[in-house]
């Protein structure tokens, strides 16, 4: 059975492929280097809502592993990236105690 998501990300925060491409995007973002941005491969911005499990974490930078659409792709970006997916209140209580 396949790890259910816990997370979910959130939309315009850099992911990319390498932890190198990120380090770059970062900065090109942070100082506004254009030409900079535009040599960064492998990168791209979130949307909203996509489920992700976090592979590792190193405080600053994550990896997540996103799966949408029936396809999979492991990603660096910040923990500002996702946040936790809202679990129905119902769920915890037991049947017909709703």
């Amino acid at each position: 059975m396949a790890q259910e998501p816990e997370y979910v990300t959130v939309r315009d925060r850099l992911m990319c492929r390498t932890q190198s491409a990120l380090r770059d995007g970062l900065l090109a973002i942070e100082t506004k280097d254009k030409f900079l941005f535009s040599t960064v491969d492998g990168c791209h911005f979130s949307i909203d809502g996509v489920p992700a499990i976090v592979v590792q974490d190193n405080i600053s930078r994550i990896k997540i592993r996103l799966t949408a659409d029936g396809e999979r792709a492991e990603m660096w970006t910040v923990p500002e990236t996702i946040r936790q997916v809202r679990r129905d209140r119902y769920e915890e209580r037991p049947p017909g105690r709703r």
